[in-house]
């Protein structure tokens, strides 16, 4: 599977110009809120980094870390952010660094998985109790979803799992964590966004329970 993700591969996940780069740094810029809304200071680890885009924007607040699945994303990330760690591993075997960690991201990385629920468990073993967890990934939970993510998304032949919204929340939930919020791109307002699931994005936030006890969520 690592050989999948090389250098090519990363260069076109991450465009430099553009449509998709404003849509990707807006998506970041979210994100990062919904973080420092929570949490301001610890370790933050970025599962699936990448070059190390998202990480070079949180290390201003956070000791960041990050894993890829692959030396070739792992290289570009250490010259990014020189200041972080790195570790390439697959999240399905094990945490790839060992924890806790106060956040813990994953951007566009579970639809890769093969076994999605194993790589959550494994991120719920690294994670502080009351740490947050976000996940962002493409869901097809209706017809209209469906419908975009087979004129775009559905290009990507490394896109292996396909859940709605509800999949994932159930998911990460049996693994010991409860739903802080969730939403649809473009993701604001939440409310509305997250009543309404038009697009495949889906973002959500979790926070690391004491104990296995799951909460009743939708």
């Amino acid at each position: 599977m690592a050989e999948t993700f090389d250098t090519i591969y990363y260069e076109e996940q991450r465009p430099s110009s553009g449509l998709a780069k404003y849509v990707d740094q807006a998506r970041d810029r979210f994100i990062e809120k919904l973080i420092l809304k929570r949490v301001q200071q610890g370790h933050l680890l970025d599962i699936g980094c990448g070059v190390g885009v998202f990480l070079e924007r949180m290390s201003q607040y956070f000791d960041v870390s990050g894993t890829e699945i692959s030396a070739a994303g792992i290289s570009d990330a250490m010259q990014r952010v020189p200041a972080g760690s790195f570790q390439a591993g697959d999240i399905e075997e094990a945490l790839p660094m060992p924890g806790p960690f106060a956040v813990i991201t994953m951007i566009n990385v579970l639809e890769h998985l093969s076994k999605p629920a194993r790589a959550i468990a494994n991120i719920a073993a690294g994670q502080v109790n009351g740490g947050l967890f976000v996940v962002h990934l493409p869901t097809i939970g209706n017809r209209l979803q469906r419908r975009i993510y087979e004129g775009s998304y559905d290009s990507d032949p490394t896109h292996i799992f396909r859940p709605s919204g509800a999949q994932v929340v159930e998911m990460v939930c049996t693994a010991g964590y409860r739903r802080i919020s969730s939403s649809y791109a473009p993701f604001r307002p939440q409310w509305l966004m997250g009543a309404v699931p038009a697009h495949p994005a889906f973002l959500a936030v979790f926070e690391r329970l004491d104990s296995a006890t799951i909460p009743p969520h939708a």
